[in-house]
Protein backbone atom coordinates (compact mmCIF):
# COMPACT_ATOMS: atom_id res chain seq x y z
CA UNK A 1 0.00 0.00 0.00
CA UNK A 2 2.86 2.00 1.14
CA UNK A 3 4.49 1.29 -2.94
CA UNK A 4 0.40 2.95 -3.93
CA UNK A 5 0.68 5.73 -2.35
CA UNK A 6 3.94 6.87 -2.95
CA UNK A 7 3.75 6.10 -6.78
CA UNK A 8 0.43 8.26 -7.41
CA UNK A 9 0.87 10.78 -4.84
CA UNK A 10 1.80 13.20 -7.54
CA UNK A 11 -0.91 12.53 -9.89
CA UNK A 12 -3.54 12.62 -6.71
CA UNK A 13 -2.17 16.32 -5.96
CA UNK A 14 -2.63 17.12 -9.29
CA UNK A 15 -5.90 16.38 -9.67
CA UNK A 16 -6.79 17.78 -6.34
CA UNK A 17 -5.33 21.02 -7.68
CA UNK A 18 -7.13 20.79 -10.83
CA UNK A 19 -10.66 19.84 -9.34
CA UNK A 20 -10.38 21.87 -6.53
CA UNK A 21 -9.12 25.42 -7.46
CA UNK A 22 -11.43 25.93 -10.45
CA UNK A 23 -14.32 24.74 -7.80
CA UNK A 24 -13.65 27.14 -5.21
CA UNK A 25 -11.33 29.69 -6.07
CA UNK A 26 -13.12 30.96 -9.32
CA UNK A 27 -15.14 33.98 -8.18
CA UNK A 28 -15.63 35.65 -11.16
CA UNK A 29 -13.65 36.01 -15.05
CA UNK A 30 -10.41 38.08 -13.75
CA UNK A 31 -9.96 35.77 -11.02
CA UNK A 32 -10.54 32.58 -13.36
CA UNK A 33 -8.23 33.53 -16.41
CA UNK A 34 -5.59 34.44 -13.43
CA UNK A 35 -5.59 30.71 -11.75
CA UNK A 36 -6.57 29.02 -15.02
CA UNK A 37 -3.09 31.11 -16.77
CA UNK A 38 -0.61 31.73 -13.83
CA UNK A 39 -1.81 29.86 -11.04
CA UNK A 40 -2.20 26.63 -12.20
CA UNK A 41 0.95 26.53 -14.71
CA UNK A 42 3.16 27.58 -12.04
CA UNK A 43 2.26 24.15 -10.12
CA UNK A 44 2.00 21.94 -12.88
CA UNK A 45 5.81 23.48 -14.23
CA UNK A 46 6.92 22.87 -10.60
CA UNK A 47 5.27 19.61 -9.39
CA UNK A 48 6.70 18.45 -13.13
CA UNK A 49 10.59 19.92 -12.40
CA UNK A 50 10.33 17.88 -8.91
CA UNK A 51 9.07 14.74 -10.46
CA UNK A 52 11.89 15.29 -12.84
CA UNK A 53 14.37 15.35 -10.85
CA UNK A 54 13.26 12.29 -8.66
CA UNK A 55 12.58 9.95 -11.34
CA UNK A 56 14.36 10.71 -14.60
CA UNK A 57 12.24 12.40 -17.90
CA UNK A 58 8.82 9.85 -18.23
CA UNK A 59 6.81 11.13 -21.22
CA UNK A 60 3.75 9.54 -20.26
CA UNK A 61 3.67 11.85 -16.93
CA UNK A 62 3.09 14.65 -19.44
CA UNK A 63 0.53 13.31 -20.88
CA UNK A 64 -1.36 11.80 -17.37
CA UNK A 65 -1.08 15.46 -16.78
CA UNK A 66 -3.23 16.87 -19.37
CA UNK A 67 -5.83 13.79 -19.42
CA UNK A 68 -6.69 14.42 -15.72
CA UNK A 69 -7.71 17.86 -16.87
CA UNK A 70 -10.58 15.92 -19.06
CA UNK A 71 -13.50 16.16 -16.34
CA UNK A 72 -13.09 19.91 -15.78
CA UNK A 73 -14.23 19.92 -18.92
CA UNK A 74 -18.11 19.09 -17.47
CA UNK A 75 -17.63 21.88 -14.58
CA UNK A 76 -16.04 24.72 -17.20
CA UNK A 77 -17.13 24.71 -20.46
CA UNK A 78 -15.44 22.81 -24.04
CA UNK A 79 -13.25 25.57 -24.24
CA UNK A 80 -11.09 24.80 -21.66
CA UNK A 81 -9.97 22.18 -24.07
CA UNK A 82 -6.71 23.62 -24.68
CA UNK A 83 -5.86 23.73 -21.24
CA UNK A 84 -5.38 19.86 -22.29
CA UNK A 85 -2.46 20.26 -24.47
CA UNK A 86 -0.92 23.56 -22.47
CA UNK A 87 -0.84 21.62 -19.06
CA UNK A 88 0.91 18.47 -20.81
CA UNK A 89 3.15 20.80 -22.97
CA UNK A 90 4.21 23.24 -19.13
CA UNK A 91 4.62 19.85 -18.56
CA UNK A 92 7.28 18.48 -20.37
CA UNK A 93 8.85 21.74 -20.34
CA UNK A 94 8.54 21.24 -16.69
CA UNK A 95 10.57 17.79 -16.79
CA UNK A 96 12.88 18.96 -19.39
CA UNK A 97 13.96 21.89 -16.97
CA UNK A 98 14.21 19.10 -14.21
CA UNK A 99 16.35 16.57 -16.42
CA UNK A 100 19.23 19.51 -17.06
CA UNK A 101 18.91 20.56 -13.81
CA UNK A 102 19.69 16.81 -12.46
CA UNK A 103 22.53 16.60 -15.36
CA UNK A 104 24.26 19.71 -14.27
CA UNK A 105 24.35 18.56 -10.27
CA UNK A 106 25.10 15.28 -11.10
CA UNK A 107 28.50 17.04 -12.93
Amino acid sequence: MKEWIKKYTVYIVIAMMYYCIPLYLVKDTGSGIFLLLMVIPIFVFLISLVFAIKNGFRWYFSIVLGLLWIPNLFLLNDSATIYILMYSGISFIGQFVGIVLKNKVKK
